[in-house]
């Protein structure tokens, strides 16, 4: 993400960005949860918000996300 807000720190010349595909992001949304990064996967939800509303509610998501676990695994 810290490429896409500052493309001049990273290369001499910008780079022309694509957002990544909403599956994609989705994806490693899960995929963070399932190893108990939610905060990652609340960074993705927070970051890309406006290209995750075309197919989720991103607000219930963060919340169900930034709710304690029921059950954690110790």
């Amino acid at each position: 993400m810290a490429e896409r807000d500052r493309q001049e720190t990273y290369i001499d010349r910008p780079l022309p960005y694509q957002l990544p595909a909403v599956d994609k992001l989705i994806k490693a949304m899960i995929i963070f949860e399932l190893h108990g990064l939610m905060d990652c996967a609340v960074e993705i939800g927070m970051q890309f918000r406006e290209h995750l509303e075309e197919r989720l509610d991103v607000s219930w998501g963060l919340d169900l996300l930034l709710d304690p676990a029921p059950n954690p695994r110790v």
